[in-house]
């Protein structure tokens, strides 16, 4: 009986080794995505303001487009750290440069500015327009903490994983 237990042990192991950093990467790269959706949803909502003073983009000389690309860059980089921590699960040292690489980025591009929008005549304020959105904050540090961790992380092997859980088993069948 214990055999078998063993033998499905070390296949549950094998299939389900998820990382700690990989993890903490992830959760950075959703709310990264979610971010990018948040944009889509200002977009909406300026669109809609625009509509009910009976105004357009050009008749107010502002480009809408920026905003297209400021989501859309969010989206694209939260879609690239969730494969580079996907990778990393993997290739972990790979990976985890990958995850460093896309959150260093996804740090420095809300400071680059790509436009101003004058939205004053609809009650809105203005705008500078940054490459990508940053309206959570700590998310590219997830991805960046999560790619350094997964690169240090200690690897534990198989044998070291089945020792735990053979100890665990003992001490549930004593119980």
């Amino acid at each position: 009986m214990i055999f078998i237990m063993q033998k499905n042990i070390n296949k549950t192991l094998q299939k389900y080794d998820l990382k700690f950093g990989q993890i903490i990467s992830m959760v950075g790269a959703v709310l990264l995505i979610i971010e990018g959706i948040i944009v889509f949803g200002l977009i909406y909502a300026i669109e809609g303001d625009l509509q009910i003073y009976g105004e357009s983009w050009i008749s107010i000389g502002a480009d809408g487009s920026l905003l297209y690309i400021r989501g859309i860059a969010t989206l694209v980089l939260g879609i690239v750290a969730l494969i580079g921590a996907i990778m990393a699960l993997k290739f972990r040292i790979l990976g985890g440069a990958f995850c460093i690489l896309i959150g260093i980025i996804s740090l420095v591009t809300p400071f680059v500015s790509i436009g101003y929008i004058d939205l004053t005549t609809i009650s809105r304020g203005a705008y500078e327009i940054t490459l990508s959105s940053w309206e959570l904050i700590f998310d590219p540090f997830l991805i960046i903490a999560g790619g350094i961790i997964s690169i240090y992380q200690k690897e534990k092997t198989a044998e070291e994983l089945r020792e735990n859980l053979m100890k665990k088993l003992h001490r549930f069948e004593q119980s």
